[in-house]
Parts: C-alpha cells; sequence; structure tokens
C-alpha cells in the first residue's frame, strides 16, 4: 500500500475506509481535533491512531494518524 507523505502537514490524516479496512487499530475518539481546508472550512475528525507504524524506505517510523470521514 501507498500514501502520501506531506512533511509540512501539521496533521497525519487517513481516511475512515482506509482505518477500517487496512489499519484496524483502535480509534481513540477522545482526541478528537478539527481540520482546516484551504478554502478555510472546517470539518471534525474521527479521532486518532496512536504511534501507527509505517515503513518509508527500509526504515519503520511510527506517527498518531488522526481519522477522518470526508477524506
Amino acid at each position: 500500500t501507498k500514501a502520501l507523505v506531506d512533511t509540512g502537514s501539521m496533521l497525519n490524516v487517513m481516511s475512515k475506509r482506509v482505518w477500517q479496512n487496512m489499519i484496524k487499530w483502535p480509534l481513540k475518539p477522545d482526541d478528537t481535533k478539527s481540520m482546516k481546508d484551504a478554502n478555510r472550512g472546517e470539518k471534525p475528525l474521527m479521532g486518532k491512531v496512536s504511534h501507527t507504524p509505517f515503513t518509508y524506505g527500509g526504515a519503520i517510523l511510527f506517527a498518531n494518524i488522526f481519522v477522518a470521514a470526508h477524506v
């Protein structure tokens, strides 16, 4: 599976579909935030998946990733 890594982003976000079908790690709904888009709109996030492992160039990295229904 491939992903787009935006090193300038303030939040790591994945879609609800990816979380449900691929990640399947517990979602912490108490760690919710909202996400502002380029049009200055604001959308709610469902929660956070903590310490999610992924590989990048052979290295194993960990990130906190927020889940959004609208992406």
